[in-house]
């Protein structure tokens, strides 16, 4: 992730850093701009869901759409919940930058896991 130029420190960007500078150009251009609205998901789009998933090819899956809105799945959409972010319509960088957020905190995630098992590891041995 340094060698991206991402930091841990709120999964930012380290300014100056050609990726930082990427996503600054996406920003002012933002990619991926659509024209139906964005909602999220809840129990009252699974019977809509489900008839889609059924009756559809697979393109649904791909991209999908309920009577003109794009429901956010993702990173994007799991960021908004957790850290209870207000809806809004966000861009293709908020969703980079979502998937940053998450992949920087699987590899922290990772990184514990691995201290913890090497820990165990080194007690087991000194006990057998």
């Amino acid at each position: 992730m340094a060698a991206l130029g991402i930091t841990r420190e709120a999964c930012a960007l380290k300014s100056g850093s050609p990726f930082a500078l990427r996503i600054a150009e996406l920003d002012e251009v933002d990619l991926k701009s659509i024209s139906i609205e964005h909602s999220f998901l809840s129990v009252a789009d699974d019977r809509n869901i489900v008839e889609r998933l059924l009756a559809d090819d697979d393109t649904f899956c791909c991209c999908p759409d309920l009577e003109g809105h794009a429901p956010e799945t993702g990173p994007l959409a799991r960021q908004m919940t957790r850290d209870r972010l207000p809806p809004g319509r966000p861009g293709a960088v908020a969703r980079l930058m979502a998937r940053i957020t998450e992949m920087v905190r699987l590899c922290a995630w990772l990184e514990a896991r691995a201290h913890i098992e090497s820990r165990n590891m080194g007690s087991s041995k000194a006990t057998g």
